[in-house]
């Protein structure tokens, strides 16, 4: 049984579970990454490195429930996600809803501000969650980071 922990931050709750969106989690097993896939209308395609057969680059799209095709792009280190990049073009109200809801359940962050892109970004236990939105074109692009810093500090054992 998974429990859930709290903390109270500033009149708020937030977790202290490790970070996940869309049901997508730094360090999660492949085979974890692969039926989240599925269940949100892709499929994952990995190709194993031909540089360190350690890792293997991936991607799929996917469309969750009331949001635009995501395109997906993963780095399974030892089958585990290391690194996963879902991006977008988006509205406003989307990128809204993306950030409100991470803030909700991890804590409010300031975003960053360079060159016209935005970064709000929450690390936990050794995990980061990173949005980022910036104009490209006539759209707005918006894109997720998850990255597992422990399996990526690990590519330096053999």
């Amino acid at each position: 049984m998974i429990s859930t922990a709290t903390v109270s931050l500033s009149a708020q709750t937030v977790t202290t579970d490790p970070l996940d969106f869309l049901g997508f989690r730094p360090g999660a097993p492949r085979a974890e990454v692969e039926d989240r896939v599925a269940a949100l209308g892709g499929r994952l395609t990995c190709q194993t490195s031909r540089l360190d057969r350690r890792i293997a680059e991936c991607t799929a799209s996917v469309r969750p429930e009331g949001e635009p095709v995501l395109s997906v792009t993963a780095s399974m280190i030892r089958d585990a996600l290391g690194i996963m990049l879902l991006s977008a073009p988006v509205a406003e109200a989307d990128l809204r809803r993306w950030v409100g809801g991470v803030a909700s359940r991890y804590g409010p962050v300031a975003p960053r501000v360079s060159h016209g892109q935005e970064t709000w970004q929450w690390v936990r236990r050794n995990t980061m969650l990173r949005v980022t939105t910036r104009p490209e074109a006539r759209d707005r692009v918006a894109s997720v980071s998850l990255v597992d810093g422990a399996l990526l500090d690990g590519l330096n054992k053999p």
